[in-house]
């Protein structure tokens, strides 16, 4: 029954959650202002988690108490195939339905790191090429309507492309990445015959050929090519880590098309709101997306991304006001 009682009581999980992000020894003290628990319950708790070998004390120094972890970086690590994966995701789709106790909430936060961290395994985040192209129109003049489609087929078969640059430069490029740029789409690549990442706005190309059977082996992770995009990013100025209150989670895409978001988490604070955090480049096209979703987010930082939010309000209804 005590085992059961705890399982079910919402300051088991949150001390729970506290001390699994402890690094050293954690004053007892600060533990009670942040947990309506006193020091009985929390004797009740360290007895039943020994049952799982973590071994978990309350020691004193200098005259004061501290919860004492002897291996506070101890990981429990599993490894998923394809197949695991989606099952578990489904699964913890079903369960999420009926959620009402916090360790459901606890165990969903920890999918949506996961799915944060690896979309394109995301079980509920299918991609339409289609209306990838229907949002750019101002591309079909130049690089046909197909284009972007071409670009991303060409990445999934793993296929090189020859491009034909505005600038009369010929390169043949591995396609990694398809995203806004400092403001411009542009397509992030291994440059084959340099052995380096580069990055080619899409207005700037002006003819492409996808090469078949090259079997070009790529030399970059994709943790590099986010990391060789990040840099140019934080090169160029437009970096910047954003925090957002998720008022609703219906139907947000947190991994909008086109765009990096880097380092991406979504969790549940002690209050019970959720937060949602990446680093992003802030630009109109990231405002765009925001803007899509602007019932269901609340911006808490930086103060910075408000009033560039309220700015780029201001154009848009000018905008539409001379479209008019």
């Amino acid at each position: 029954m005590l085992k059961k009682s705890l399982l079910f009581d919402n300051n088991f999980w949150e001390v729970i959650a506290l001390i699994s992000r402890v690094d050293n020894d954690e004053n007892l003290d600060k533990l009670f202002k942040e947990t309506p628990i006193d020091e009985v319950g929390l004797n009740q708790i360290f007895e039943f988690i020994k049952y799982f070998n973590f071994d978990v004390k309350i020691i004193e120094k200098d005259n004061q108490k501290y919860i004492s972890i002897p291996n506070p970086k101890e990981k429990i690590q599993f490894i998923f195939s394809f197949s695991d994966w989606l099952s578990l995701q489904y699964g913890f789709y079903e369960m999420d339905k009926d959620a009402n106790h916090y360790f459901q909430y606890y165990v969903q936060d920890k999918v949506n790191e996961i799915k944060l961290r690896f979309p394109g395994y995301n079980l509920f985040n299918f991609p339409t090429l289609p209306e990838s192209k229907a949002n750019f129109p101002n591309l079909k003049s130049t690089l046909g309507n197909d284009f972007i489609e071409k670009l991303e087929m060409a990445m999934l078969q793993g296929e090189s492309l020859f491009l034909e640059l505005k600038g009369g430069s010929k390169i043949d490029v591995f396609p990694r990445r398809v995203l806004f740029i400092e403001e411009s789409l542009s397509l992030v690549g291994e440059d084959i015959n340099e052995k380096c990442l580069s990055y080619f706005p899409l207005d700037e190309i002006l003819n492409f050929n996808v090469v078949k059977n090259r079997n070009y082996k790529s030399i970059y992770t994709n943790l590099e090519v986010n990391d060789f995009i990040s840099q140019i990013r934080k090169m160029n100025g437009n970096e910047s880590r954003i925090i957002l209150k998720v008022v609703s989670e219906d139907n947000i895409e947190f991994n909008p098309p086109f765009h990096l978001m880097e380092n991406p988490c979504l969790i549940t604070n002690y209050e019970g709101q959720k937060i949602y955090a990446a680093t992003v480049e802030v630009s109109d096209e990231f405002f765009n997306w925001y803007h899509t979703y602007s019932d269901s987010f609340e911006i808490l930082e930086p103060d910075e991304l408000n009033e560039g939010y309220k700015d780029f309000l201001k154009r848009k209804i000018k905008s539409l006001k001379s479209a008019a």
